[in-house]
């Protein structure tokens, strides 16, 4: 048996942490949406904002129990000697940063320091020095990091509340990383103390409706949160970064355009930009029949899901040692069983 087959993620109530309000706008009105339990205690819920439509983890564990259990599960790697970086993702990514640089070189024509947030093992550096930019990056995860120091890139292997730079950047880029953390407006906030006047933050994350196909990102433990177009426009103006654009990073290069891809600059004392209510009762409709899709119809929501137990950090519970490279590739291994109504149990694939 592989080391990691058998690997199990313990928690109890204590490791676990409750988000009230929204996490972009911080409303108080939000819908329940879905909930798993282990044996009794929930250990992860799904809420929806009824004020910005955004979708987030009300209950999930909490930043030491996912730093503690990365630990273990780097180990674990180590003692399989399984390598925790796919060859596959990586040229991917390369692609996509390449992109990247290219849109914030014509963003900012200038640009010639880059801070990642969120870097993962650097291979997205490469793409941006053939441009001569001079790249930084933060990334906790010591299975990433440990890569891309030893690649010679500079990386701080802290979380990025420790980060310690005395420069301020052209770009400081948070590519699929904001939607991991636990307070993303901490991190906006944070990531002004490495600004100048004229630094763009460039922010890609999963688009709401692009990510959620039906109802197993009840169980996706990897995202606190789920944003849409108005959602991220709300929480970066919280933060102080103002004049939020839209822009198509890989409008024209084959690459995956469904991602959310934003650009902000700093600015004072401004306003949340509020969406339509025709527009955002429609998305909250949508999202809702997003979280439905492959149950019983007559299903209604809040749904609850009893999983055997954690195997996995990012897909909550795997029914397979196979680990596809896709993220819906991996759901197709999990087993759904009704038990009664609105209350549905996962086991291993048959």
């Amino acid at each position: 048996m592989n080391t990691l087959d058998s690997l199990r993620f313990s928690l109890k109530s204590e490791n676990l942490a409750h988000q009230v309000t929204c996490l972009a706008c911080d409303s108080s009105s939000v819908q329940l949406i879905s909930s798993c339990e282990i044996k009794g205690l929930t250990i992860f819920e799904t809420s929806l904002c009824e004020a910005c439509a955004h979708v987030y983890r009300s209950i999930k564990p909490n930043e030491i129990w996912f730093n503690e259990q990365f630990a273990v599960r780097h180990q674990k790697q180590l003692e399989a000697g399984i390598s925790p970086i796919s060859e596959a993702i990586e040229i991917e990514r390369l692609e996509r940063y390449g992109a990247i640089g290219l849109a914030m070189k014509k963003a900012s024509p200038k640009m010639g320091t880059y801070l990642d947030v969120g870097c993962g093992p650097g291979t997205g550096f490469k793409a941006f020095e053939e441009l001569g930019i001079v790249c930084t990056g933060v990334e906790p995860d010591t299975s990433r990091s440990s890569i891309a120091k030893k690649n010679g890139y500079d990386v701080q292997e802290v979380e990025f509340q420790h980060f310690k730079s005395e420069q301020t950047y052209d770009v400081i880029s948070m590519v699929h990383s904001l939607e991991h953390f636990q307070d993303p407006l901490d991190l906006l906030i944070r990531a002004k103390s490495f600004a100048h006047e004229g630094t763009l933050l460039y922010i890609e994350v999963p688009e709401v409706l692009d990510h959620v196909q039906d109802w197993n990102d009840s169980l996706y433990l990897a995202h606190m949160s789920n944003f849409n177009e108005h959602s991220l426009k709300i929480l970066a103006s919280r933060a102080g970064w103002g004049k939020g654009r839209v822009i198509k990073t890989y409008e024209n290069t084959g690459l995956h355009e469904g991602h959310l891809c934003m650009v902000f600059q700093l600015e004072q004392n401004t306003s949340p930009e509020r969406p339509n209510a025709k527009v955002l009762s429609e998305l909250k409709s949508e999202i809702q029949n997003r979280y439905a899709l492959g149950l019983p119809s007559e299903n209604a929501h809040p749904h609850v899901f009893e999983l055997p137990f954690l195997n996995d950090l990012s897909l909550g519970f795997k029914g397979s040692s196979e680990l596809k490279m896709k993220v819906h590739d991996n759901y197709a291994q999990r087993h759904l069983i009704l038990k009664e109504k609105s209350r549905f149990v996962i086991s291993e694939s048959d």
